[in-house]
C-alpha cells in the first residue's frame, strides 16, 4: 500500500512539474553599439544567438524563435536606436505569445567583456530579473549568467512582482561624458546598462528598462505640461508609475575617472539625491554601478540623504561629528549620509572655524554655501603686546578672547600655547596652566604642537611638585615625539626629575 501511495505522489508531482507555466520569452538582438576601446564585430548578434541557445534548452522557458517575432524585433531595433517611439511596441504584446523580453548588451572595456541581460515584462517594461558580469569572452560571460536564469520560474517571478508592486520605480535616463570625449562617451553607455542591471537586482526598488526610459519620461513630462493627453489605453503603461529618473556624467582624468549622478522626482521636477564616485580605472565601472544602486535603494526608502557643501575659499576641511569627511575641492563636496542630525565644522588655515548643526533628510539634497571669515590678527597682536610689557593677567584674558573668537584653528593653538606658558612662568597659576596645556592636547593638533603641549605639562607638573607625573609625561614625550624640538629641549630634565 505504501509503495502504491509513493508512486501516486511521484506521478502527481511529475504531472504538476510538466504542467508548470513556462516563462515565455523573446530575445531582441543584444545591443553592441556601446562598445568601447575598439569595435566588436557582430558582438550583439553573436551574444544573442549564444544566449538564445542556452535559454532554449532550459525546461522552465519557452523561447519564441526570432523569425516568429521578426516584426517586433525590427520595431524594437528602431526603438533602441531612437527612430521609433516605444508606444509602437504596444500593439505587439497580445499577438507575440510572450510575456517577457530578454534584453541585453555587450561592451568591450579595458580588454574585458561586459555582458548585461535583463528579463523585462513586455507590458510594463519593468525589469523582473537582471544579471551582469565582466569576463574574458562573450561565451564565458553568457555561461556564467545562465545559472541565475535557470533557477527562475513563472511562480517565482510573479511572487517577486507582488512583493515589489508598491516599490518606487526608477529609470536610468542618460549619462553624458563631461568633456565630450568619444571613448568616454562609450563608457557612459556601458554605465547606463550596468546601472540598470544593478537597479533591476534590488528588492526595494523597481527598474524600468533603459531602452525605453527616455521616451517614457519625455511622454510623461508632456502629459504633465498638457501638451499631450493620456488616453488611459493601458493602465500598466501609464507613466505615473515612473517616479524617478537617474541622470549623470562621467569625467575622465589621466589617473582616475569620476561618476556623478543625480536622482530626479519626475512629478515634482526636482533633484532629490545626488552622489559622486571616484574610480581608479574603467574596469571597476560595474562595482561603481552596484554601489550607486545600493545607495539609491537606501535613499528612496528613507534611509539616507545627500549633503552638498560649497565653501569660499574652496579646499576647506569638512568635519562631521568630529570625524574628517573630505575637502570642498572641485567646487563642492557631495556626501551620502544616513538620516539624522550632525555637527558640521568647516576649517581653513587663516579663517575662523565655521560650526553649525545640520539635519540630513531622506530623498533630499541639503545644500550649503559657506563663506568663511578671515581671522583678524589684531587681537593676537594686542595680547602679545600686553605680554611684552609685563601685563600678564591682561594678556591671558586677551588670549582667551582670541581663542573664543576664532574657534578650533591652528592660530588658536598658538594662542593656547602662549597662554599656558604665561600662566606657568609669569602668573604662576599652575592648575590653570595645566588645564590650558590639556586643552591644547585635546584639540588633536599636529605633532609639533602636541610635543610643545606635553613639554608645557612636564614643566607644570615639576613646578607643582608632582615629580612622578612630570617624569611619566616626559617619558611619553620622548617615546612618542623624540624628533621634535620640544623633546630636544626637555631631554636634559630626565636626570633631574
Amino acid at each position: 500500500m505504501k509503495k502504491i501511495l509513493i508512486l501516486i505522489l511521484l506521478l502527481c508531482s511529475s504531472i504538476t512539474f510538466s504542467q508548470e507555466t513556462p516563462i515565455r520569452v523573446a530575445m531582441p538582438p543584444f545591443d553592441d553599439s556601446i562598445s568601447s576601446e575598439g569595435e566588436i564585430a557582430r558582438a550583439g548578434s553573436a551574444a544573442t544567438a549564444l544566449y538564445e541557445q542556452k535559454i532554449a534548452v532550459l525546461p522552465n522557458y519557452k523561447v519564441r524563435p526570432s523569425g516568429a517575432v521578426q516584426s517586433y524585433i525590427e520595431t524594437f531595433e528602431k526603438v533602441q536606436l531612437g527612430i521609433e517611439n516605444p508606444t509602437a511596441l504596444k500593439k505587439f504584446s497580445s499577438s507575440l505569445l510572450v510575456d517577457y523580453l530578454i534584453v541585453g548588451s555587450v561592451a568591450n572595456i579595458s580588454s574585458g567583456i561586459e555582458l548585461d541581460t535583463r528579463l523585462v515584462d513586455i507590458n510594463t517594461w519593468k525589469v523582473v530579473y537582471a544579471a551582469g558580469v565582466r569576463s574574458s569572452s562573450t561565451a564565458d560571460a553568457a555561461s556564467s549568467l545562465i545559472d541565475g536564469y535557470s533557477k527562475l520560474s513563472k511562480q517565482i517571478i510573479e511572487e517577486a512582482e507582488k512583493r515589489r508592486k508598491d516599490n518606487f520605480t526608477v529609470g536610468v535616463y542618460e549619462f553624458i561624458e563631461h568633456h565630450k570625449n568619444t571613448s568616454s562617451y562609450a563608457y557612459c553607455g556601458a554605465m547606463m546598462e550596468m546601472l540598470t542591471t544593478a537597479l533591476g537586482s534590488k528588492e526595494l526598488i523597481t527598474a524600468i528598462e533603459t531602452k525605453f526610459i527616455r521616451h517614457l519620461i519625455d511622454e510623461k513630462q508632456l502629459q504633465m505640461s498638457g501638451v499631450i493627453t493620456n488616453d488611459n489605453s493601458d493602465e500598466n503603461y501609464r507613466l505615473s508609475g515612473v517616479q524617478y529618473k537617474v541622470s549623470g556624467d562621467i569625467r575622465v582624468f589621466p589617473d582616475m575617472m569620476t561618476v556623478n549622478y543625480r536622482v530626479f522626482d519626475t512629478s515634482e521636477k526636482r533633484v532629490i539625491f545626488t552622489g559622486s564616485v571616484d574610480l581608479g580605472g574603467h574596469s571597476v565601472l560595474r562595482s561603481a554601478a552596484r554601489y550607486i544602486a545600493k545607495v539609491m535603494e537606501d535613499a528612496l526608502n528613507n534611509r539616507i540623504g545627500s549633503l552638498k557643501i560649497a565653501t569660499f575659499p574652496s579646499g576647506a576641511d569638512i568635519i562631521l561629528d568630529e570625524m574628517p569627511a573630505g575637502k570642498t575641492e572641485k567646487g563642492a563636496l557631495v556626501l551620502t549620509m544616513e538620516k539624522g542630525d550632525y555637527t558640521l565644522d568647516v576649517k581653513y588655515p587663516g579663517y575662523k572655524t565655521h560650526t553649525q548643526k545640520i539635519s540630513i533628510v531622506p530623498r533630499k539634497v541639503t545644500e550649503l554655501s559657506i563663506r568663511l571669515e578671515k581671522i583678524s590678527e589684531k587681537m593676537m597682536a594686542e595680547a602679545m603686546n600686553l605680554e611684552a610689557i609685563g601685563r600678564y593677567s591682561e594678556a591671558v584674558n586677551k588670549y582667551d578672547e582670541f581663542i573664543k573668537e576664532i574657534g578650533d584653528t591652528p592660530e588658536a593653538n598658538v594662542a593656547l600655547y602662549r597662554k599656558g606658558h604665561l600662566l606657568l612662568l609669569s602668573v604662576k597659576d599652575y592648575e590653570k596652566a595645566r588645564e590650558t596645556f590639556m586643552q591644547l592636547l585635546d584639540r588633536y593638533p599636529d605633532a609639533m604642537t602636541r610635543a610643545e603641549g606635553y613639554y608645557g605639562l612636564v614643566l607644570t607638573y615639576k613646578e607643582m611638585g608632582n615629580a612622578e607625573m612630570a617624569k611619566s609625561t616626559l617619558k611619553f614625550l620622548l617615546d612618542h615625539y623624540a624628533e621634535t624640538p620640544a623633546a630636544d629641549t626637555a631631554r636634559p630634565l630626565l636626570n633631574k626629575l
